[in-house]
């Protein structure tokens, strides 16, 4: 029988090119954590003595009543102003020039100045006595007075001549 040989004493390992990869990638890691934390850690100190900076000597004041009563009263004042444009009757106003409408005048714009009562329209009839047709029925309208033609001139709309004008009137209620 042959004697058995019972080493109990591993052998060393060698050092390979893999392990040698891997420690070094994780100690790269290693290093780039902790300058991060680093770089962290002092943003935060940072902070921290700005908070402490502007939590001690600039706390906003109070102000008082005196200085927002103007501010009350400005917007209390326009709120009125608000509520007597809106009081104003425009329905009826709005009826009026709608009633007014003929087939053979254009409305181009409105613009109605409630504080005022002034209206102004801009239309295009396509000639003479569609114009004064389109004023005399403003005219006959009981919201709408002092109607007048403020002024026209001819256009050339592609290959038609019509007529642009301008009305102002004042209005009220009926």
């Amino acid at each position: 029988m042959q004697a058995l040989e019972i080493n109990w004493v591993a052998r060393p390992r060698r050092v390979t090119t893999i392990g040698l990869l891997l420690a070094l990638a994780g100690l790269l890691c290693a290093i780039f954590v902790a300058l991060d934390y680093l770089d962290a850690d002092t943003e935060q100190a940072a902070l921290q003595a700005r908070q402490n900076r502007v939590s001690k000597g600039d706390a906003p004041k109070k102000r008082s009543y005196v200085e927002t009563e103007p501010l009350a009263r400005d917007a209390a004042l326009t709120a009125a102003q608000i509520d007597t444009q809106l009081q104003l009757p425009w329905s009826d106003f709005l009826q009026a020039i709608e009633s007014s409408n003929l087939p053979s005048v254009a409305l181009l714009g409105v613009e109605a100045q409630g504080s005022t009562r002034v209206l102004h329209l801009v239309a295009e009839a396509k000639d003479v006595e569609d114009l004064l047709a389109y004023v005399k029925k403003l005219r006959a309208s009981p919201v709408l007075r002092d109607v007048f033609v403020a002024g026209q001139e001819e256009k050339l709309v592609g290959s038609v001549k019509v007529i642009r004008f301008s009305v102002e009137a004042t209005w009220g209620a009926i």
